[in-house]
């Protein structure tokens, strides 16, 4: 038969729940990371204030969270990040 003291014991135990811990968080990043990159590319400024805030839902006219100024869509402006390069 295996013997195990206490501290074996207590060690294993906090092993695995670190394990356990690190794989659903690297699940959970994976599974996100699809949706924030869909996300960026709503990304808009105010022309007003420049605050940055997310355009969703793709009104014609919107109002700026910040300043709360009426934006119509010709006025906002983009923000589309840089593609990385392959390799990178």
């Amino acid at each position: 038969m295996i013997k195990i003291d206490i501290g074996m014991a207590l060690g294993l135990y906090l092993s695995f729940s670190i394990v356990l811990v690190f794989a659903f968080w690297i699940f959970y990043t994976n599974s996100r990371h699809t949706n924030t990159i869909s996300q960026i590319y709503h990304l808009q400024r105010c022309a007003y204030c420049t605050y940055l805030f997310f355009n969703i839902q793709g009104k014609d006219i919107e109002i700026c969270p910040h300043c709360k100024s009426y934006i119509t869509s010709d006025q906002l402006v983009t923000i589309i990040p840089a593609r990385p390069k392959d390799g990178q």
